[in-house]
């Protein structure tokens, strides 16, 4: 009976331990993911003000894909933007490309629709809840930064 309870305790020990190192390992995951998310600074209109944005959009199991914004023109109500795309599989870079959007802004400065450059679908139609929030998140930044920086161009 002894040597039993010896061994249900070893057992017990030996599961916890297993646990814990299985949450740690999430942990860790998790700051891995959130150091994905980087800053980087693009000159905006060839002001010397920089816009400093980048987010990060989840495509579901263990994939992720970082827009990292390389470049602005702003043509009044639209913003055509360029962003390096990294795409992270299982926290690994799998590619990289570089894709530019078309931001479509009402009088308001609301955005209304945002167009892949040479393609009518608006995306905010068509992508997942959160990956529409990021890119409307990102908008209204882009926006405002552009929109303060001509206020200091004399």
């Amino acid at each position: 009976m002894q040597t039993s309870k010896k061994v249900i305790i070893s057992f017990l020990l030996f599961f916890l331990i297993g646990c814990k190192k299985s949450n740690t390992s999430e942990i860790t995951n998790i700051n891995v993911k959130d150091s994905v998310k980087t800053q980087n600074s693009t000159k905006v209109n060839d002001h010397s003000k920089e816009l400093s944005d980048s987010f990060v959009i989840s495509c579901g199991s263990g994939c992720a894909m970082t827009y990292n914004l390389k470049n602005v023109k702003d043509l009044g109500n639209i913003k055509e933007v360029r962003f390096e795309v990294e795409t992270y599989i299982d926290e690994v870079l799998s590619e990289t490309n570089d894709e530019s959007y078309l931001f479509y802004y009402n009088r308001s400065n609301q955005i209304e629709k945002i167009q892949h450059k040479g393609e009518k679908e608006n995306i905010l139609e068509n992508l997942l809840p959160n990956a529409v929030e990021s890119f409307k998140n990102f908008a209204g930044k882009l926006v405002n930064d552009i929109k303060i920086n001509a206020n200091k161009v004399p």
